[in-house]
């Protein structure tokens, strides 16, 4: 397997790209969207990230995974890998424009859609702006438009101070600066929202612990607020899976918030299916 690697310019500043080629013509690119924080390379490789390494339980991987599929194209958001780091904290509409860069330099036809996490929101809003160029969506334990409303209603006032301050520092700090305000508006209805584009949702099936959830061990999560914090986390999944009427939700039962990582054959075997009927 050989990845092709281009710089190319965007509104955010110069981005690094991964492509494999296929020998299957006329099939849409599958477009990779990775997590805050994880390189693009993380869909090919282990190699250039020991700590990733040591999440996944295989070496098992979607990029060349279903490259006898189709042609596969990933991407570094500013910020991540070798792309350029943002002169300034990160919105939803700075990284849909990003992506539309990628797309107008890389990709001429349809494409399918994968985003993990922040990715996938990033994946879901521009497939709700521009839907004709989108042949299918495909959303690992995204995230949701009204996520941080929604959660906070779960935390102690303590708790969202500690989460507020955990946000300045991203957006100040993380090289990809996220600015969460402009991340999760929450404005807009998620249920329909894409009409009838092919969806594939792959969630978590773990529960969240309160070790998973504290920011401040002055005011640490109970029990019973990670409980409830899974029930909401898993309502905002079917949400998104309720985005559109020609939806697949698949609820991972051994994977955390890394389905890919955790259970990447039940993963790949979704994929694949999903991919073959485009």
């Amino acid at each position: 397997m050989t990845r092709d690697l281009a710089m190319i310019s965007t509104p955010t500043g110069a981005v690094q790209t991964h492509a494999l080629a296929t020998p299957a013509a006329g099939r849409p690119t599958l477009v990779l969207l990775s997590g805050m924080g994880v390189p693009a390379s993380s869909w090919f490789t282990a190699q250039d990230d020991p700590q990733l390494a040591g999440m996944k339980r295989e070496p098992v991987f979607l990029g060349s995974g279903v490259n006898d599929l189709t042609g596969v194209l990933a991407y570094d958001r500013a910020g991540q890998g070798s792309s350029a780091p943002p002169a300034g904290p990160t919105g939803l509409d700075d990284a849909v424009v990003e992506l539309e860069a990628v797309l107008a330099a890389c990709v001429s036809g349809p494409v399918v859609l994968l985003g993990h996490s922040l990715g996938g929101l990033v994946a879901f809003e521009f497939a709700r702006r521009d839907p004709a160029r989108v042949a299918g969506l495909v959303l690992l334990d995204s995230s949701h438009p009204a996520q941080a409303r929604r959660l906070d209603a779960v935390r102690t006032p303590g708790q969202r101070a500690a989460q507020r301050e955990l946000e300045q520092e991203i957006r100040e700090g993380h090289p990809e600066r996220w600015d969460f305000a402009q991340v999760f508006t929450g404005g807009r209805e998620v249920v329909g929202a894409l009409a009838d584009l092919p969806l594939l949702v792959v969630s978590r099936g773990q529960p969240f612990l309160p070790e998973h959830l504290t920011l401040n061990e002055r005011d640490p999560f109970t029990p019973a607020q990670a409980e409830v914090f899974t029930r909401e986390w898993a309502a905002l999944q079917s949400e998104l899976a309720a985005a559109s009427t020609r939806s697949r939700h698949v609820v991972a039962a051994g994977s955390g918030h890394y389905p890919h990582f955790d259970e990447p054959r039940l993963v790949l075997r979704e994929l694949r299916a999903f991919l073959g009927e485009r």
